[in-house]
């Protein structure tokens, strides 16, 4: 037991000169004060911030990757370990699929039993394809966490032009099998409509995918993603080229 009798709140030191002598303190002590800088979910904190406003406020210098572990000593006091949270995957799908009885949720795993794709579609998802057009829009985007790797989305519009989140996946990467596995995973949970059609970014490995799972249906390229590839190469004329690009005229569908 102790007691405080008299607190002096002029200091004649530095706040964390001590403990940022030693690496280890460093990342813990600066990941504890910043911590409320990541908070928001769209927060784009760097690691250079992190410099000048130690700097600012405690008159701390930090190295370029002192303030980088000191980022991820944040993120981790707020999302947790990647490592825990991977291996929480099965128990967190249990509970979706009790949750949400009906939804198609998948677990695979490699040779060597190490995770290696997930495949989620919720049942008010695969209720709600019923009610919308029969498009169906995929798209792969990178991820940024400790084990990197990809997330496939399938996503189709309701009868008021609103997006409808259907499906998505975490993979290794883009390739023929992630791809092929992801389709397979999408018809058994949604089948195939009427009229059904597929749109994408003409990845090698979607058109793969697409021919060999869904091979009556129609895979189509996406608007934005052409008029991107289009502007690349005139630079000096976007405004004009996406102009004439949205006008209507002479632009057709072609099916890939």
């Amino acid at each position: 037991m102790f007691k405080i009798r008299e607190f002096e709140s002029e200091h004649t030191c530095l706040l964390l000169h001590n403990s940022l002598l030693e690496r280890l303190a460093t990342k813990s002590v600066v990941g504890s004060i910043i911590v409320g800088k990541h908070a928001e979910p769209d927060a784009n904190y760097t690691p250079k911030d992190i410099q000048r406003d130690m700097l600012a406020e405690y008159g701390v210098r930090l190295t370029y990757m002192q303030a980088w572990r000191a980022k991820e000593a944040a993120l981790e006091l707020i999302r947790g370990d990647p490592i825990r949270s991977y291996a929480k995957l099965p128990s967190y799908f249990h509970i979706l699929e009790a949750t949400y009885p009906g939804s198609h949720i998948r677990f695979h795993k490699s040779e060597d039993d190490r995770f290696l794709y997930a495949f989620v579609a919720l049942f008010t998802s695969i209720k709600g394809w019923e009610y919308c057009r029969p498009i169906v829009v995929v798209d792969g985007t990178f991820l940024k966490g400790a084990y990197k790797g990809t997330l496939l989305t399938a996503n189709t519009l309701d009868a008021a032009g609103s997006i409808l989140p259907l499906a998505y996946a975490i993979v290794d990467s883009e390739n023929d099998s992630s791809w092929r596995w992801f389709f397979e995973q999408f018809r058994d949970a949604f089948g195939q409509r009427p009229e059904m059609c597929i749109l994408s970014d003409r990845h090698a490995s979607i058109i793969k995918a697409v021919s060999t799972v869904y091979d009556e249906v129609p895979h189509f390229a996406c608007m934005w993603h052409l008029l991107q590839n289009i502007m690349k190469n005139f630079r000096r004329s976007q405004q004009r080229v996406t102009e004439l690009f949205y006008s209507g005229k002479n632009i057709h569908h072609d099916r890939i």
